[in-house]
């Protein structure tokens, strides 16, 4: 069975943008998807589109509202997503802060993709008040990680 994460984690592979106008999902390049990636699309459209609209949505109510409080059901924990400007101040302080400078290094779809246990590691630091500057590993001058 695939799910629509799959669908839309293989759109980032293939460097496939998908959008959601009205009623149909668009992908581009069309010369990127193959048959069997487009039929996944179709048979899953109700759940991408979902997943599509929700982003969208998020990123919108940033814009608006400055910030979304929600829970994180992956990291069991508060999160709160914000515009890179606000006084975060006005965020609980029971809610783990992620401004969207963050979130673009993070979750970027030109940015590879972070393991679980990566992702629950740099929540901790996080929740110790670090920030996330890249999410490429730091290579010294002589080659070494």
């Amino acid at each position: 069975m695939v799910l629509a994460t799959d669908i839309l984690r293989q759109a980032s592979e293939l460097g496939i943008t998908l959008s959601v106008t009205k009623d149909r999902i668009q992908y581009q390049p069309k010369s990127a998807a193959s048959h069997e990636f487009v039929q996944a699309l179709r048979q899953n459209k109700p759940a991408v589109m979902r997943h599509l609209i929700e982003a969208e949505d998020l990123d919108g109510r940033i814009q608006r509202e400055g910030y979304v409080l929600c829970w994180a059901s992956t990291l069991n924990d508060f999160v709160a997503f914000h515009r890179d400007d606000l006084d975060t101040n006005v965020i609980p302080p029971e809610f783990v802060r992620y401004p969207q400078s963050e979130v673009r290094i993070l979750f970027d779809a030109d940015k590879p993709d972070i393991s679980l246990p990566a992702l629950l590691l740099i929540h901790e630091a996080k929740k110790l008040g670090m920030k996330v500057k890249s999410n490429e590993p730091d290579v010294a001058s002589d080659g070494q990680l």
